[in-house]
């Protein structure tokens, strides 16, 4: 379709970053694909983790996640969903990827 979206890698909370021309729109994922401002985005960050975060001075600031980073989370979120509802074999599953990820961080 050739749009870029790049995941953003906000403490307590990950969005989606899309490019327009020279600027990245916000979309958070878990509120039904809701634009977000960057002010909006980081009062997000700052409800889930219950403390002010420093704000970015500009869009170029909000910490980009790599290819990596962006696995690494998914699979740390699995492992919480399978650890608290006791899917023992899944959990297993996803602690065996994210080793693998981690002996493979290219």
């Amino acid at each position: 379709v050739g749009v870029r979206a790049l995941g953003v890698n906000l403490p307590g909370h990950f969005v989606a970053g899309i490019e327009v021309d020279d600027d990245v729109m916000l979309i958070d994922p878990f509120d039904k694909g809701r634009l977000l401002t960057k002010e909006e985005a980081i009062q997000r960050v700052e409800y889930v983790i219950g403390q002010p975060v420093q704000t970015p001075t500009s869009g170029d600031d909000l910490p980009i996640a790599t290819q990596h980073q962006w696995l690494a989370r998914i699979l740390r979120n699995l492992e919480g969903v399978f650890a608290q509802s006791g899917r023992r074999r899944d959990l297993s599953a996803m602690r065996e990827m994210s080793n693998l990820l981690e002996l493979n961080p290219s």
